[in-house]
C-alpha cells in the first residue's frame, strides 16, 4: 500500500544522535524511539537526512540479505510509529520511498561534519589552537560506537565508515595538537588507536612523534618496530620515507641531545598573508607526505616582509620538524656551510671537505631550513641538503634558475590588503586608510608610520606628500635605505633604464610604452623589465602589464633628481652624463 505524500509543516526542534546510540531529544527531553528496528530506520533515514531512501534499500539495511516476506509492510508500521513520535510532516513519503527532514544544526553528524571541515580548514592556514578548538568540539559529539542499539546487518554496512571519519578526525586533531605543543594530552587515545588500527602509518607516526617529544624514546622506537613487522607479515611492504625518516631522527636525537631551535624571534603584530601561510602549509603536507627536499622562495621588493613572512610560519610549526629548525642570515659573513656545520656537528667530529661534510651530517635528519637574504641561486644550491628536509629561501630577486632548475615553489609577496595595512597601524578611519595608501601598503613603512605616537591624522598633517620618504625613518631604519641598498645591487644598466622610465605618468605600462621612452626596440625593452620584475623592482599585476610601487617611484624620482644634479656638475667640469 502506497502512502499519499503529506505536505510539509512546520515542527518542534529535534536533536538527534547517531555518532553514539542512536537517540532523539525533543524539548521536553529523550523521546522513545523504540526498538532495534524503529531505532534502525530512523539511524538509516538519518544518515541520509533530507534525501530520499528507497524501500529496498531500507529493507536490506534493517533486515540483511534475507529480509522477511511482509518486509515492507513491517517498514510501514515502523514509519507510522516514527511520525507519531516526530509528527506526520517529519517522515515524508516520496516515490520511491521515504525522506526524513532534519533542520540544520539538528543532527549531530552534521554538526560533526561541519567542525571536523573548519578544523582542518584552519590547520591548512596554520592556525592550530583554532583547529584544535573545532576539532575537540566535533570529537566530544562521539558518545560511544556510532549507531548503538540498531540492527546488526545496520552497523556491519555504515558503522566502519563513520568510524574512519572519527580516526581522521581525531589525526587532525593529533596534528593540531603536535604542533600546540600539546604532545602528552594524545599519546592515551593515540596508542588505543595505533593498537586498534596497527597498519595505520600516518597514526603510528603521531605516537611515535608525541612519545619521543614526551621522552619516552623506547616506546617510540617499539611503536615504529611494531609497525614495521606487521606491515611485512601483512602486505610485505615497508614503511614509507616519512616513518622512516623520523625513526633514524628519533634514533639521532636519543645520541646527539636537543635539536637545534635556531629560528629569530617572532615578529609581534603579524597581520594578513593568510593565503601565503596556507599554502606554505600545504606544501608542507606534501613534504610529510612524500619526503624529500622541498624549497620555497619567497621573494619581493624591500620591506615587503618576507623574512617576518617566513619566521612567523617557521614558529607555526616548528614542531612537525624532528629533528630542529637551522636559520642563516645570508648577509651576514663567512662560509655560510661552516656556520650550518657548528650546529649539525656540534663536537666537530667530521673531517674532510666542508660541504661534503655538512651533506653527511644532514642526510638521514628531517629539518626546517630558512635561508634570508639570498642574493643568487648558486648561493641556496650550495646549501641545499641531500636527505629530507624543508628549505625556504627568502630573496629581493625571483631565483628563477632555482624554481626551473631545482624544482623550488615560487612564493611571491605583494603589499598588504586594505584591512591588514589598518591592523599593522592599529587604527581604523578615514585618516588610517589615507596614511595606508601613502605607504602604499608596505609593511616597513606602516610598522615604521604605525611607532609614530602621533596618529595617524597628525602623521598626514605633518607631512607633506613629496617628504613621505623623509618620515619613514625609525632609529637606524628607514624605507629609502632597504631601497637604496636592493637599487645599488642591480646591474647598472638596469638602474639606468628604472630611472628612464620612472617618471611614467600612467599606473600600468607595457613593453611598448617603455620602449617608446627609452627608445629602444620592444623586445629589448620587454627583456629589460622582464629582469626588473625578476628582481621585484616592478609588479606584474597582470600578464605584459607593469606597475611601480608608489613608494618606489618616489625613491627613483629621488634618485634621478641626485644624478642629473652630478651630471649638471660634471658637465660644467667637462664630463659627459647619461643622464644630461
Amino acid at each position: 500500500m502506497t502512502e499519499p505524500e503529506r505536505p510539509g509543516a512546520a515542527r518542534s526542534p529535534v536533536r538527534f544522535r547517531v555518532l553514539g546510540p542512536v537517540a532523539a531529544d525533543g524539548a521536553t527531553g529523550p523521546l522513545r524511539v523504540g526498538g532495534p528496528k524503529r531505532r534502525g530506520l530512523l539511524a538509516v533515514l538519518l544518515l541520509h537526512a533530507n534525501r530520499e531512501v528507497a524501500d529496498e534499500r531500507l529493507c536490506a539495511l534493517l533486515w540483511g540479505d534475507h529480509p522477511p516476506a511482509n518486509a515492507r509492510g513491517q517498514l510501514q508500521v515502523y514509519v507510522s510509529g516514527l511520525r507519531g513520535l516526530l509528527g506526520k510532516a517529519a517522515v515524508v513519503r516520496e516515490s520511491r520511498g521515504y525522506r526524513l527532514v532534519v533542520a540544520p544544526g539538528e543532527l549531530d553528524l552534521e554538526v560533526f561534519t561541519g567542525l571536523v571541515g573548519r578544523g582542518v580548514e584552519e590547520l591548512a592556514r596554520g592556525r592550530a589552537a583554532a583547529a584544535s578548538e573545532a576539532l575537540r568540539e566535533a570529537l566530544a559529539l562521539w558518545r560511544g560506537p556510532a549507531l548503538g542499539g540498531v540492527p546488526e546487518s545496520l552497523v556491519a554496512r555504515e558503522g566502519p565508515a563513520l568510524q574512519e571519519r572519527r580516526v581522521v578526525a581525531f589525526e587532525h586533531f593529533a596534528e593540531a595538537q603536535l604542533a600546540l605543543g600539546g604532545h602528552a594530552g594524545v599519546i592515551g587515545e593515540l596508542t588505543a588507536l595505533v593498537r586498534e588500527h596497527p597498519l595505520r602509518e600516518r597514526l603510528t607516526w603521531q605516537l611515535m612523534v608525541a612519545l619521543s617529544r614526551a621522552g619516552r624514546v623506547p616506546e617510540a622506537l617499539a611503536a615504529y618496530d611494531a609497525f614495521r613487522r606487521g606491515l611485512a607479515v601483512e602486505q610485505g611492504l615497508d614503511p614509507g620515507d616519512a616513518l622512516v625518516g623520523l625513526h633514524r631522527s628519533i634514533l639521532q636525537g636519543r645520541e646527539a641531545g636537543p635539536r637545534p631551535a635556531e629560528l629569530p624571534h617572532d615578529v609581534p603584530g603579524f597581520a594578513g598573508r593568510e593565503r601565503e601561510l596556507a599554502e606554505l602549509t600545504g606544501w608542507l603536507e606534501e613534504w610529510e607526505r612524500a619526503g624529500g627536499v622541498r624549497v620555497c622562495v619567497v621573494s619581493g621588493m624591500p620591506g615587503v616582509g618576507k623574512s617576518a613572512l617566513a619566521v612567523h610560519w617557521a614558529h607555526r610549526v616548528r614542531d612537525r620538524f624532528p629533528d630542529g629548525q637551522l636559520y642563516l642570515d645570508l648577509r651576514d659573513p663567512g662560509d655560510p656551510v661552516a656556520r650550518l656545520l657548528r650546529t649539525v656537528e656540534p663536537h666537530g667530529r667530521g673531517t674532510g671537505e666542508p660541504d661534503r661534510r655538512y651533506r653527511t651530517a644532514v642526510a638521514d635528519r628531517r629539518f626546517l631550513l630558512l635561508l634570508d637574504h639570498a642574493e643568487d641561486a648558486a648561493q641556496v644550491r650550495r646549501l641545499l641538503p641531500g636527505g629530507s628536509a624543508v628549505v625556504v629561501v627568502t630573496s629581493r630577486n625571483r631565483l628563477g634558475d632555482l624554481v626551473v632548475r631545482d624544482g623550488a615553489r615560487a612564493l611571491p609577496l605583494d603589499v598588504l590588503a586594505v584591512g591588514d595595512s589598518l591592523e599593522v597601524l592599529g587604527e581604523r578611519g578615514a585618516a588610517a586608510e589615507e596614511l595606508a595608501e601613502l605607504c602604499g601598503h608596505l609593511p616597513l613603512a606602516l610598522r615604521i608610520a604605525a611607532a609614530d605616537p602621533g596618529g595617524a591624522a597628525r602623521w598626514l598633517a605633518e607631512t607633506p606628500p613629496d617628504r613621505v620618504l623623509d618620515r619613514l625613518v625609525v632609529g637606524g631604519e628607514s624605507v629609502a635605505g632597504a631601497f637604496a641598498g636592493w637599487f645599488a645591487a642591480l646591474p647598472a644598466e638596469l638602474r639606468d633604464v628604472a630611472l628612464r622610465w620612472a617618471p611614467l605618468p600612467v599606473s600600468e605600462f607595457s613593453a611598448r610604452t617603455a620602449a617608446a621612452v627609452a627608445g629602444c626596440p620592444v623586445f629589448d625593452a620587454g627583456t629589460a623589465l622582464r629582469a626588473l620584475a625578476g628582481a621585484c623592482l616592478l609588479a606584474q599585476p597582470r600578464p605584459g602589464r607593469y606597475r611601480w610601487h608608489p613608494l618606489v617611484r618616489r625613491f627613483l624620482a629621488r634618485t634621478r633628481e641626485s644624478n642629473a644634479g652630478v651630471a649638471r656638475v660634471e658637465r660644467r667640469g667637462g664630463a659627459s652624463s647619461a643622464f644630461g
